[in-house]
């Protein structure tokens, strides 16, 4: 399923809107946050846009915005999504901790966090995902869990630059009734080519899930952040090196 991501003003509550695509294609220049939401009891339910928000980004390239509160629904069967807190730097991280509580029917959750990436990296970067989180039971007191969901494929978090995802972590998980249980820390890192894009211009994290409503409760937290590789100071020498030997080379055959 392709995902299409709806730009909208800084804490904007679209309830009842039209359905969309979900995506993380396309960021706006600025760092931005978007919460989907998807009825999970029916196959190919429409993904509605539960809100957005943009952040503001100060001299030193860092951003954050705290406590949003996000619903979709009606009565027993509202859903909420609550950001503790979203942040990061153009130079560049991610770090992010929200909680759902999933009522009524199960419901699937979509959070895209994205941002610029400047300076724009043009080669190797090396990179780590962590995930953690925990569930607490709603009513009735009879267990719960938590499912990947679409468009994920790689785990229930996936890390993306230029909107390609790039690696994923947590996996499906099931909760005893009566009780708060721990999910995870997982954790992953690895090195990526950026020059295979064009460079990346952009990254993003995309937490994506299928809860078991009854107002079961979900939190998570997690960070994404890349580091370009440094070319070692030989390799420039030695780049230095052949390009003054060309020069002299024709120099001395004029």
């Amino acid at each position: 399923m392709k995902l299409l991501r709806v730009g909208l003003p800084i804490a904007a509550l679209l309830l009842g809107s039209a359905s969309v695509e979900a995506s993380t294609v396309g960021v706006q220049g600025v760092p931005q946050l978007d919460v989907y939401w998807q009825n999970g009891t029916v196959p190919g339910a429409p993904i509605r846009t539960a809100g957005s928000i943009q952040l503001a980004v100060d001299e030193e390239g860092n951003f954050a915005a705290f406590n949003q509160t996000f619903t979709w629904g009606l009565g027993a069967e509202q859903d909420t999504i609550t950001l503790q807190l979203a942040s990061g730097n153009l130079d560049p991280f991610l770090n992010f901790a929200v909680g759902f509580v999933d009522s009524g029917a199960a419901s699937i959750f979509t959070v895209v966090f994205s941002s610029p990436i400047a300076p724009t990296i043009t080669g190797l970067a090396n990179y780590t995902l962590d995930l953690a989180g925990s569930f607490s039971n709603g009513s009735p007191n009879n267990g719960g869990s938590l499912a990947m969901a679409a468009p994920n494929t790689l785990g229930v978090l996936e890390a993306q630059l230029n909107g390609t995802s790039i690696d994923g972590i947590g996996t499906a998980a099931s909760f005893a009734a009566l009780v708060s249980s721990v999910y995870g820390p997982f954790g992953s890192s690895g090195t990526f080519d950026c020059s295979g894009l064009g460079g990346c211009t952009t990254m993003s994290t995309r937490l994506a899930f299928l809860g078991s409503g009854g107002s079961d409760a979900y939190s998570y937290t997690g960070r994404f952040e890349i580091t370009a590789v440094p070319v070692p100071a030989a390799v420039w020498l030695f780049g230095s090196a052949l390009g003054l030997m060309g020069v002299m080379r024709r120099k001395l055959a004029s």
